[in-house]
């Protein structure tokens, strides 16, 4: 079933590009320094998998920074890398949200050329052979020991990856199956991310459950002798999920105001401007049935569910810092660098200009306009063509600062900012 999603707002003209074309690149090699990119594996969740624009498809695969990185690494001694492509058959995926019109903009599900091959439960055209992507959408820290993570009716993007017969394997095991000479890590992102788009209503990570978490999965990447760069995690307010109220009033181009809000207490008040809600909240302004628009009544207030007030984000920024010193310290023991992606995303909340004079903001919409500048896919969650290659240069400095290696970085502004639907 189609569930268009409206952005009220006026749009700026600009250029809706398809993927970028490559980078360029010194065709002639380059120093590797200590690092060994002849066997590269990236470890993560749904940033490294490639998931974008509310769904994975072959060509968010394609724009993955792991596959990025592995570009670069090739002209410093690095070797193929595979990745669980969908064909180009079933290239839609899992399906994604693609824009149906422009002005509003208004996204709508994408339902052809699906690698679906069950519904109930939801199941995907099965992966064989190598992998080195072992980004999976939607895993958390706190999952990767469990038994049957894999198995049906669980996270189908891992069930892909998995022989038949081989459901109940964990993620751990998964990954200490890997043997790689060269790793990225980043993986923590949805143990924040569920809390998030819950409106604090799903339990957060515990800090323990994500220490033992990344333990286990750095020994099983460190028992290879193998080197590697850690990612820690952005804060997800940074991201165009959540809006200010009055962020939202202009994002939504309402004209009256304020919001009301029921909190994590229950308590119903007026929404102020340290309180976050979620642009997915749809309901907003739906008339009940003594005829009240949703949001801007007392008696008919955003669910906790919507929002997330003060004491939901002091809950979130404890376990951003706990859950980033845990990567912080794991990593330094083991002399691996860590790549700061939250600065990063710092930096790009506040615009700026990249090194290649390419502007860089996260806000999919900036003054109740869509920004052609945005490292957001259409989610609001993911990073589009352009974020990727970001953070693939942020991991490229960590190396090279690290290992002494000479990678070169990515032109960003050669990656798609915006996707032109079909």
């Amino acid at each position: 079933m189609k569930t268009p999603v409206f952005f009220r707002t006026a749009i700026r003209a600009l250029p809706l590009l398809l993927l970028a074309c490559s980078p360029k690149t010194d065709p002639n090699p380059i120093a590797n320094g200590e690092a060994d990119f002849s066997r590269y594996v990236a470890v993560g969740g749904s940033l490294t998998a490639g998931y974008m624009d509310g769904g994975l498809y072959r060509a968010s695969q394609l724009a993955s920074y792991p596959n990025l990185l592995a570009q670069q690494f090739r002209f410093a001694g690095g070797g193929e890398f595979i990745q669980p492509l969908f064909s180009e058959e079933q290239e839609n995926g899992s399906g994604y949200l693609q824009p149906t019109t422009l002005n509003p903009l208004q996204l709508a599900p994408v339902s052809d050329r699906l690698a679906l091959r069950s519904s109930s439960p939801t199941l995907y055209t099965k992966f064989s052979g190598e992998n080195q992507n072992f980004g999976v959408p939607g895993l958390r820290v706190t999952d990767v020991a469990t038994a049957g993570y894999g198995a049906a009716g669980s996270n189908p993007f891992f069930e892909r990856l998995l022989p038949t017969g081989q459901e109940q394997k964990t993620y751990l095991a998964y990954v200490s199956e890997a043997k790689p000479t060269f790793f990225t890590y980043w993986l923590g992102n949805d143990d924040l991310l569920g809390y998030v788009a819950s409106g604090g209503t799903r339990p957060l990570s515990t800090l323990a459950d994500f220490t033992t978490g990344t333990k286990q999965l750095f020994d099983a990447l460190a028992a290879s002798g193998s080197k590697g760069a850690v990612g820690n995690l952005p804060d997800p307010t940074l991201l165009s999920l959540l809006r200010s109220p009055a962020e939202l009033m202009a994002y939504r181009n309402d004209k009256v105001g304020p919001y009301w809000i029921a909190t994590g207490t229950g308590e119903v008040r007026v929404a102020n401007e340290t309180d976050r809600i979620l642009t997915t909240a749809d309901s907003i302004g739906y008339l009940s049935a003594a005829g009240f628009p949703k949001g801007f009544f007392k008696i008919y207030p955003l669910q906790n569910a919507d929002v997330l007030d003060a004491d939901e984000l002091l809950q979130l920024q404890q376990a951003l810092e706990g859950f980033n010193a845990a990567l912080r310290t794991e990593a330094s023991a083991r002399d691996w660098p860590v790549a700061d992606l939250n600065a990063l995303f710092r930096k790009a909340k506040q615009g700026y200009l990249d090194y290649d004079g390419t502007r860089v903001e996260t806000d999919l919409f900036l003054d109740g306009q869509l920004s052609a500048n945005s490292i957001s896919s259409f989610d609001g969650v993911s990073l589009n063509p352009r974020g990727q290659a970001l953070v693939a240069n942020e991991f490229i400095d960590a190396i090279n600062r690290a290992y002494q290696s000479q990678l070169n970085r990515l032109y960003v502004g050669r990656y798609t900012a915006l996707r032109q639907g079909k």
